[in-house]
């Protein structure tokens, strides 16, 4: 269950995006987008997690969305933003922490 505050919401889903988890990672990041759907970052991750799950259209609309927004916090970095519209994203996340430490983690928070 997704907490109701959009920033938790996103990281979870932001986190999961980055160990590959795709459509799990669509699943927080749409209701991010819900909770706030005025948040820049949101649909930036939105759009990214939309690609690699094979909704290429879908990605590029929050991408250019994303561009439309006011972002306060800084972490938007527009020249990528457009980059990602015009050559989508190449590459998939590299991995910087062990794959299998982190999924028995979510196992044990999930049970709880």
């Amino acid at each position: 269950q997704a907490p109701n505050d959009g920033n938790i919401t996103d990281s979870l889903g932001w986190a999961l995006y980055n160990l590959g988890y795709y459509r799990m990672a669509t699943d927080y990041l749409e209701k991010a987008a819900e909770i706030e759907p005025s948040n820049a970052v949101i649909s930036d991750h939105l759009g990214d997690a939309y690609w690699f799950g094979d909704r290429k259209n879908e990605a590029r609309f929050q991408w250019k969305h994303a561009l439309t927004m006011k972002d306060d916090s800084g972490e938007l970095i527009r020249s990528d933003v457009k980059s990602k519209i015009e050559n989508g994203i190449k590459k998939e996340p590299s991995l910087s922490y062990d794959k299998n430490i982190i999924e028995e983690q979510i196992k044990l928070i999930s049970k709880e």
